[in-house]
């Protein structure tokens, strides 16, 4: 005998097989192939160098270059409460020549960076998985990020954190956005200047990853710059790098025209 099955069953089915599921909105992508060359500045592989030895007697660095605990956030650093004062870029070729002597052993990784939606739309009505090569490499948000409409999206970079796990872990930001004032606030790190970002950047990349918003390309002036990660294990420097621009907004970054 033939059963009856209730008509809100019937329709529940019908609109699950139509449903998209979470991975078929990802689009994934392969971020360039080969070798990454990455040019440090003399200033950061100082803050590195000391990060290194500190991590290799057992203990962290403190003080001084680089010091660990200074925070960005929109449009502005912070650390412990105080706003901290961004490094100055120099560069020395002398101590690039001594550097090529001394350097301490180092190998690269890879990383995924994940871009997802939050205002439909923002991404094209889609996500991306983002696999960069050990090395690294660069996001040009000009492929990703929709002029309209305008809304937010989730910035989220990880990697295989048991083989390069994060309690031995540093970033430096090199800031490429120039400084501008949005009703009254102020956005953007300016031109030539580094920071220590490792405990900002633990808490940003939990859960969906660091928020951001495209008004008035506020997300552009946060993000626009090249971070270094590094990661310090047996020894050596395990390190990686990732350079964020915008190609159709170059009158907001550090940039040539």
């Amino acid at each position: 005998m033939m059963k009856l099955v209730p008509l809100t069953l019937i329709l529940l089915l019908i609109t699950s097989c139509h449903k998209k599921s979470d991975t078929d909105l990802v689009e994934h992508r392969k971020m360039g192939e080969g070798r990454v060359d990455v040019h440090v500045p003399t200033s950061v592989w100082r803050a590195i160098e000391k990060d290194y030895n500190g991590f290799n007697a057992g203990k962290k660095a403190e003080g001084g270059e680089g010091a660990e605990g200074e925070k960005k956030e929109e449009g502005e650093k912070k650390s412990s409460g105080a706003s901290a004062e961004p490094h100055k870029m120099t560069v020395d070729p002398e101590y690039l020549k001594e550097l090529t002597k001394k350097q301490p052993p180092s190998e690269t990784f890879p990383f995924v960076v994940d871009l997802v939606e939050k205002t439909e739309g923002v991404l094209g009505k889609k996500n991306y998985e983002l696999q960069y090569p050990s090395g690294g490499g660069l996001l040009d948000l000009a492929s990703f990020i929709s002029e309209r409409p305008l809304g937010s999206f989730y910035f989220k970079l990880k990697w295989d954190e048991k083989e390069w796990p994060l309690k031995t872990f540093k970033v430096y930001f090199v800031s490429r956005s120039k400084v501008r004032v949005l009703d009254g606030k102020t956005f953007g790190s300016g031109c030539d200047h580094f920071y220590d970002l490792t405990d900002y950047w633990r808490s940003s990349m939990k859960g969906p990853g660091l928020f951001l918003n495209t008004n008035n390309f506020r997300h552009i002036s946060l993000m626009a710059g090249i971070y270094y990660f590094n990661v310090f294990k047996e020894g050596k420097i395990y390190w990686a790098s990732l350079e964020i621009l915008d190609s159709r907004h170059r009158d907001l970054l550090c940039v040539p025209e």
